[in-house]
């Protein structure tokens, strides 16, 4: 997508999470990961999906979390996953004990891009683009026609 627009992808070349916070911490530091996750600060164009926090998902299916863990996270009020991160019904990042073991940006470090998009759809996200959507992380979002209708029925129900 990048190329087609002239632009400049930033890849992050670490594991999504690590066994332990301290080891992530040292990849942090890594120079070569350091500048890739400063990079990340300086975009200005994002294009990302959303998770939900159902046993089905994406973060359990690869092993980022445990049904265990994804139940604690739920329990705390998450509703949908940006980034990798947990967010609440507001969109507010919930910080849990995954976080120190993950590396990437946080969920702020997408909002007030020139263009942010949300690109997901499922009734099994309508939750989690909703949340996405008030935490500001997207200005623009692709879905499809049953997606958003759910969330503009979703978003009249919890305004």
């Amino acid at each position: 997508i990048a190329a087609a627009f002239t632009g400049r992808v930033v890849n992050l070349h670490a594991p999504a999470i690590l066994s332990t916070a301290a080891l992530a911490e040292a990849l942090r530091r890594e120079e070569l990961i350091a500048r890739q996750l400063d990079a990340l600060t300086e975009i200005n164009k994002v294009v990302f999906a959303v998770g939900s926090v159902t046993d089905q998902s994406h973060i359990v299916l690869c092993g980022i979390a445990t049904p265990a863990s994804l139940a604690e996270y739920r329990k705390m009020g998450a509703v949908g996953i940006v980034l990798g991160r947990f967010i609440n019904r507001q969109g507010e990042h919930i910080e849990g004990p995954l976080d120190p073991r993950l590396i990437g940006l946080l969920p702020a470090g997408i909002r007030n891009r020139e263009m942010s998009m949300l690109v997901s759809c499922g009734p099994e996200k309508v939750l989690s683009i909703d949340a996405a959507l008030r935490g500001g992380y997207a200005n623009r979002l692709v879905t499809d026609l049953p997606t958003a209708e759910a969330i503009l029925a979703e978003t009249t129900r919890q305004p």
